[in-house]
């Protein structure tokens, strides 16, 4: 255990990294900065960040297999790319004051049961959530804007149930209809086909102009795809389908 003095204010890049008998530290309430990677691959459990910090960096806990536990205060504005990917979190709560999710922050968190994600987020990072298998529900707040490639992909339960993926509010940038994630607006794109849908056959609205990259990845299910003459730009929309 590291408990730290209330006079930290910085934690600078890779400063526990491999440090596989760390499981808990207390990071004091004037902590402001923790550099990239800093505990890379460490052996945390638990941890609970001040409100003075207001990013958490690149590859922070990266691969850190032990961590199940996090806790965040108001005042974090910013989750960057990689920062909890391949943890062992079960359930985490965003903070009111998160505004951006970073590519892959939690991709590959397999024993990620729930997913609160906060009012006043506007951005939502490449495949985020990406395989974070144990993941049955995502609720989009309305404020989001930017939606980076598929966020959602390879998680299997997603929408297998009506009610699994949904936007709460009325988001003036991205909608879902019939269980499929669409953005609005002047080049309206296809970009979540969830993984646990199981109808054997889907045609996309007429209108959607763009199919994104990854939009259709890891389904098994849908057979049939019609696509209508809106549609100029696939992208990779079917990489790596399972269906026969």
């Amino acid at each position: 255990k590291c408990d730290m003095p209330d006079t930290v204010e910085s934690i600078g890049d890779f400063a526990f990294r491999n440090c596989q008998d760390l499981n808990t530290i207390d990071l004091g309430i004037s902590l402001n900065s923790i550099g990239s990677g800093a505990f890379y691959t460490s052996g945390i459990t638990t941890i609970t960040f001040p409100s003075t910090l207001k990013t958490i960096s690149e590859y922070c806990f990266y691969y850190c297999k032990s961590l199940k536990s996090i806790y965040f205060n108001e005042g974090l504005e910013t989750i960057e790319e990689q920062a909890f990917i391949s943890t062992a979190l079960t359930s985490v709560t965003l903070p009111n004051s998160l505004r951006y999710l970073k590519g892959h922050a939690f991709e590959t968190c397999s024993s990620l049961a729930n997913i609160t994600l906060n009012d006043g987020l506007l951005e939502i990072g490449d495949l985020c959530f990406s395989r974070s298998y144990s993941l049955t529900k995502i609720e989009i707040p309305s404020s989001v804007t930017a939606m980076g490639i598929n966020p959602f992909s390879g998680i299997t339960r997603l929408g297998y149930e009506d009610d699994s993926f949904t936007i709460r509010g009325n988001n003036p940038n991205f909608e879902i209809i019939d269980g499929v994630l669409f953005s609005k607006g002047d080049n309206p794109t296809l970009i979540c086909y969830p993984v646990g849908k199981i109808d054997t056959s889907y045609t996309i609205p007429n209108g959607i102009t763009t199919l994104a990259q990854d939009s259709f990845i890891y389904q098994r299910s849908v057979k049939t795809i019609t696509i209508p003459v809106s549609v100029t730009d696939i992208n990779g929309a079917f990489v790596s389908m399972y269906t026969d």
